[in-house]
């Protein structure tokens, strides 16, 4: 039976695997089990220019990744989490009545992933998006 080994032949971790270098998060995304926690629309497309409405429909195509960003400071919603797309372009918000356990999530450090599902048109202004808690 064979030993497997991780370290470098100097006897060290590789740098991918030193905490604070990057690649641990790396590691963590490939071993990472998704945990399904929700189906919401996302909302705010009224409120959006025209150029970001033009991201929103784009980011609807299924299975599409996009971003949850906290927005503390939104002066409506305490518990604010803004949608972005993979270039960070803002494309609207989660639902006020939806994101007071995942701003509480992200407030405490874990790591929350959302695609975009095949149970909305964009192109109508309904973005539905399947969050999940990355583990």
């Amino acid at each position: 039976m064979s030993k497997f080994e991780i370290k470098g032949s100097d006897g060290s971790l590789p740098p991918e695997l030193i905490p604070g270098t990057g690649g641990l998060s790396f590691l963590d995304d490939i071993l990472a089990e998704e945990i399904y926690l929700k189906h919401v629309k996302v909302v705010g497309y009224y409120y959006l220019s025209e150029e970001e409405q033009e991201y929103y429909r784009a980011a609807g195509d299924p299975e599409t990744t996009v971003k949850l960003k906290r927005d503390p400071d939104n002066a409506y919603d305490h518990y604010a989490i803004q949608v972005l797309d993979m270039n960070d372009h803002h494309i609207g918000w989660v639902p006020r009545t939806e994101n007071h356990i995942f701003a509480r999530l992200l407030d405490a450090g874990k790591k929350l992933v959302a695609r975009a599902s095949d149970d909305g048109n964009a192109l109508d202004g309904d973005l539905m998006i399947s969050i999940f808690l990355a583990d």
